[in-house]
Formats: structure tokens, sequence, C-alpha cells
């Protein structure tokens, strides 16, 4: 306040600063005080939220639910599950990804009253001969504003739960088009409704696969246990119904710890 100042006015400064420096202290009492408050509801905030999930995520296996398609791209393969309450709202929505062979993600969102209200992140990149695990937690006000946001980052994946979580400023901006995504995915449409690309043998075993003949296509790879007469007529000339719709029906069946997607029953739509 004082540098700079011309020699002449610095006596009448000095004689003003015992006033002036007691309302700035009062306002920086008024300052802390306000920062005092607004932190101990951020604290009240994050440990109702806290509660809350625990308490959805221990009814989640009893929970309606809609899983998605297992969808592929590149080497990113993830499907979405979303769970209701009795009144048929969301209630949560989990998404599971695999990177390759070693990387995974599972993206887990809780909402109240249809509102997102806290999301985690598990995550772990393979980087090579690395490995980078992450685990990151954001909590929400209902109009989306970010009460708090932490993460934490461990090398070896055990030791992950002895590092404490910091604070972090987590992008926002895309959650509206992520949520778009998402329901996009449940429903099968835009990018995600996928018609018929061929039947292929992979190891002694028989897939239905979905898809476009274009690298940014999304693709769905269906396990075929029983064919049916459409997975036969299909097999009988391919060609011809390359990039027909299909209507199926299929289940996630876990086979000595392997989970597939498994085709049920289908219709061609001419």
């Amino acid at each position: 306040m004082l540098d700079m100042k011309p020699l002449a006015i610095l006596l009448a400064l000095l004689l003003l600063f015992g006033a002036c420096s007691n309302q700035s202290k009062n306002k920086s009492d008024e300052k802390l005080i306000a920062d005092s408050s607004a932190t101990t509801e951020s604290e009240s905030d994050t440990v109702a939220i806290d509660r809350y999930v625990k308490e959805i995520k221990s009814k989640i296996p009893r929970l309606n639910y809609k899983r998605s398609l297992q969808y592929n791209l590149g080497d990113y393969t993830f499907d979405i599950s979303t769970y209701f309450d009795n009144d048929n709202k969301q209630i949560a929505l989990i998404e599971d990804g695999h990177r390759g062979e070693y990387g995974y993600r599972r993206l887990s969102v809780y909402y109240k009253n249809e509102h997102p209200v806290f999301a985690e992140v598990n995550e772990k990149a393979a980087m090579g001969s690395n490995n980078q695990y992450t685990e990151a937690k954001v909590y929400f006000k209902p109009n989306l504003k970010v009460i708090k946001a932490l993460e934490r980052k461990s090398l070896i994946e055990n030791n992950i739960q002895d590092i404490p979580f910091t604070p972090f400023v987590p992008d926002t901006l895309g959650y509206v088009e992520k949520a778009s995504f998402f329901k996009r995915v449940i429903d099968q449409t835009g990018e995600f409704d996928l018609p018929f690309e061929e039947i292929k043998k992979i190891d002694s075993r028989e897939y239905l696969i979905l898809g476009k003949n274009d690298p940014n296509s999304y693709h769905v790879k269906l396990l075929i246990l029983a064919p049916d007469s459409t997975i036969k007529k299909l097999k009988a000339n391919q060609a011809a119904f390359k990039g027909k719709k299909l209507g199926l029906t299929w289940d996630y069946e876990n086979s000595k710890g392997y989970e597939s997607l498994v085709y049920k029953s289908g219709q061609i739509h001419y």
C-alpha cells in the first residue's frame, strides 16, 4: 500500500495506516469467519454425501438395473449399467472399461433426486512396463457445482490405500455431453445403433459382430452358444444382410471366472 508513493505524503499515509489496518483486520476477520463457515458447510455436505453413497452401495445388489451391450473401440472395451430406485428414478450409473489386457477403468456416479451428487474413478493405466493406479472422488451440489474433489495416485496398487487424497480441479464442463453419451449407450441410439457386420469364428467359437466398416465405429461381439434360425439365415448369406439392423436379446454369462456377452435371440429388420 505504501510502496512507490511520493515521499511528501508518506507521513500522512503512516498516520492513516493504523485506522486502515484496523479496518483491514476487521475485513480479514470477517473473511476468515466466512471461509470457516463455508468450510464447515462443505465438510458437512461431504459427510452427508458419504453416508448417502454408502447406503446406495449397500442396496445396489438388490436394485433394478439396465445394462448396455459391451462396446469396443480400438483397444478400449466398456459397458454401462444404470440402477433405479423403487420409483424407477436413476440412482447410480457405473461404467466398467478395459484398455488392452492390463488397463482398466471404473467410473461410478451416484444420484439424489436425479442429480449427480458424487462420482468416483478407479483406474489403472498401463504404460509400457510401468503402471499407474489412480483413485479420485468428486462431491457435487445439485447444480453440478463442485464441493470438493480429491485424488491419489501410486505406481504400486497395494500402496495406494496408504497414500492420502489431495485436492485437484476436475473437468465438469463436458458433463452434459458425457451424460448424453451414457444415455445413447444404454438406449443403443446414435453411434451405438449398430447393424449386422458379420459372423466370425475366433478360437473355435462363433461370434455375432455388430458394427460398421469404419475404424471409428464402435463394435459389439456376442458369443453364439445356440444358433437359431436367425443366425443360420445370416450365415447363409452374410453379404446380403451386412448393414441390416437386428432386434436382439442378450445376456451376460460367467464361465470359469470370465464374463461373456451371449446372444440369445434375434430378428432381422428388413
